[in-house]
Formats: structure tokens, sequence, C-alpha cells
């Protein structure tokens, strides 16, 4: 019997195979393994949208992110593009929650995580729906992020 994991790309895994065999695999080819899997995120527009260019809301949907080695429970800091934006004044700070894609002044997006300051000041381009906070609160370093827009209200 064999099973396979669709979500997290890590292939087919025979349910028969002893734990043995499994425990097996060193450490550098499970890591491998780990950071090989994508994530899909769906989210809908932030309260700052218009703050954004539309070319700007297109990257975030064509564009390969990958998560920083800066990341913590905090936040999902995203590299290799930044975001900036069209309005250069500053906010006051408003009420923030999980999901929530805040884009900083160096354009550097952040998804905000379980450990987010529960106030923040920097625009909200989009958030991420609830079904994808998990999955992305389990990426590594160098793991790949692409958005699609979400239908539905979850």
């Amino acid at each position: 019997m064999s099973a396979i994991d669709l979500n997290s790309d890590l292939g087919e895994w025979d349910l028969n195979e002893s734990i043995s065999d499994a425990a097996s695999i060193d450490d550098a080819a499970m890591f491998a393994i780990i950071t090989s899997a994508n994530v899909a995120a769906g989210f809908h527009a932030g309260t700052r949208r218009n703050w954004f260019t539309a070319e700007l809301w297109e990257r975030m949907l064509d564009h390969e992110w990958h998560v920083s080695p800066r990341s913590d429970r905090s936040g999902i800091r995203l590299e290799d593009s930044v975001l900036d934006r069209t309005e250069r004044r500053e906010l006051p700070s408003e009420g923030m929650l999980s999901g929530a894609i805040q884009v900083s002044t160096d354009g550097v997006p952040t998804i905000l995580a379980v450990d987010h300051p529960v106030t923040g000041g920097y625009p909200v381009i989009a958030v991420v729906t609830d079904d994808f906070l998990d999955p992305l609160a389990q990426l590594r370093p160098g793991q790949e992020i692409r958005f699609r827009l979400a239908t539905g209200h979850s």
C-alpha cells in the first residue's frame, strides 16, 4: 500500500515500509526533501491594496517568492523582490491579524505569523486565507511560496 502527499510535493511513500528503513535517511537527504516542497497560498486584497500599483499586484501573483532566513514566529519575510508603494505617507498603528501581508518601508513583504504584534504601521497589501496559515508556518528558509487570488470567504 502506498500514499501520495499532493500538498507537500513529497511524492509517493510506501506505507508498508518499516520505520527502521525510514530512519536510515540521513539529515541532509531529509532536509532536501522538506525544502523542496512549495506552497501555493490563497489571499484576498488587503486594506491598503490601493497603496500599490496594478503591476505590483500582478507581481504578487506571478512571482515565486522565497522564505527569508530572517523569518521567525512573528513573521515570514519574503525575498527576491521588493514592492514599492505609491503612497509614501506613514500610517498610524492599526490592528493586525495572522496572515496579513505587510510591506515595510524597504518594500519587503512579511506575512504576519502566530506571534505577530497586535498592531502594525505598515500597509497591508493582502491577507492570506486561514486555510494556508498552518502550511506557511511549516516553511523553511529558501522554500518557495506562490500566491493566488482566493475565491470565497475562508
